[in-house]
């Protein structure tokens, strides 16, 4: 009976302290709550581990829905501690239709999805140059936006950021900016340019979903073009970017064999891709570039697909965005009949060629490629060159070589 008597003593005892644990370590995490998560004027607030404040949401609106979020907030139960405002949280004051004017002060680094998720009764907005990211749908469905200018410190742009904002008529995106996310600025049809930098390396599905009438200019060489497609200069976006036209300008040098010899294009104005095409803003129309077309060895160039009487060496204009492909053949033909090799004679006299019996048009190129001459077929053609050197000499499938002295 006695060692039963101070057993029970003792679990009373432990029981007892226990529960005082337990009352004080509830204490203990309330009170921490607390301090990490307050009201402070108009806006919540809540406290991380590197004691910065991110803006939870709001308790009420000032008159006339003028919103300036403060650079730093005191602690309520230690007006000597301050906390500084770095991010607006995930739904801080979306559908708070109230609010008609945003500051934010340049201690915000990052602004949280849908943290102006319809606020359509918002119409203008000062982004610090502190903000290095706009989170999903973060201003969504803010259809009272007219201009939104996002700052250079900006790197990404996210899902829907701006999307549904129909009032929005210009849209001005940094260099600094490296993605821009699916939807961003779908549905904001009333914007009618979009420029798109040299910075931007990924585009999500839709990004510019806007209306037909919505051009938009690349500076960059991305993404990539696979195919050519007539319809869509950059290439096929049907998946991309529908149905915005797609403004940039391309300049795409092709051979028709690539074996056969190749087309090098040339203008330091111009984005080079890795493909080796030019890329220029869909305004610029008065710039030109040079297309180089080098025969392969044992070929030559015969023409350009679109222009038969441009040479091998040619400048082309960015009013017309299309690929430019050069025509080279080999310099004897794979099979010719007898009586076609025997019959057309080609010799030199001095700087002449000396063509006889030619049955077709006859075409004198240099060893460039270049096209020098090209005469109606004759009893005897007499074509003078400017220099010695080695020519070459097409009729019909018929190509010879010819040394001028």
């Amino acid at each position: 009976m006695r060692n039963i008597t101070i057993t029970s003593a003792r679990k009373r005892e432990s029981n007892k302290m226990f529960l005082i644990v337990a009352i004080l370590s509830l204490l203990f995490f309330s009170n921490n709550v607390q301090a990490d998560e307050f009201v402070s004027g108009y806006l919540s607030y809540s406290i991380d581990n590197e004691n910065n404040a991110t803006i939870t949401g709001y308790t009420s609106i000032p008159d006339g829905g003028v919103v300036t979020i403060p650079e730093s907030v005191a602690d309520p139960d230690d007006n000597s501690v301050n906390y500084s405002v770095t991010s607006i949280g995930y739904w801080a004051f979306s559908y708070c239709r109230g609010v008609t004017s945003l500051t934010i002060p340049n201690s915000v680094t990052s602004i949280g999805s849908y943290a102006f998720f319809y606020c359509s009764s918002l119409t203008s907005v000062t982004i610090p140059n502190s903000v290095t990211s706009i989170g999903d749908y973060a201003f969504s469905g803010c259809s009272g936006h007219t201009t939104v200018t996002i700052p250079n410190s900006v790197t990404s742009i996210g899902d829907g950021a701006f999307y549904g904002c129909s009032g929005l008529t210009t849209i001005t995106i940094p260099n600094s900016v490296t993605s821009i996310g699916k939807e961003a600025f779908s549905g904001c049809s009333n914007i009618t340019t979009v420029t798109i930098p040299k910075s931007v390396i990924s585009i999500g599905k839709e990004a510019f979903f806007t209306n037909a009438t919505t051009t938009i200019y690349c500076e960059t060489a991305l993404p990539k073009p696979e195919e050519w497609n007539e319809n869509w200069n950059c290439g096929s976006y049907e998946d991309l970017i529908v149905p915005a036209n797609w403004g940039c300008q391309v300049i795409r040098g092709a051979a028709n064999d690539e074996s056969f010899g190749s087309v090098t294009a040339n203008d330091a104005a111009a984005v080079k891709a890795d493909d080796g095409s030019l890329w220029y803003l869909a305004d610029a129309t008065n710039i030109s570039a040079t297309l180089i077309a080098t025969p392969a060895e044992g070929y030559h160039f015969v023409q350009w697909e679109d222009d038969a009487e441009a040479g091998a060496t040619r400048v082309v204009s960015t009013a017309q965005s299309q690929p430019y492909k050069a025509i080279f053949a080999k310099d004897e033909p794979t099979a010719i009949s007898t009586t076609e090799q025997n019959s057309l004679a080609v010799s030199a006299y001095g700087r002449n060629i000396l063509v006889k019996n030619a049955t077709g048009e006859v075409l004198v190129y240099d060893t460039t490629g270049r096209l020098i001459a090209r005469e109606m077929p004759a009893r005897r053609n007499v074509i003078s060159v400017a220099a010695s050197g080695i020519y070459v000499v097409k009729v019909g499938s018929t190509v010879k070589r010819v040394l001028v002295k």
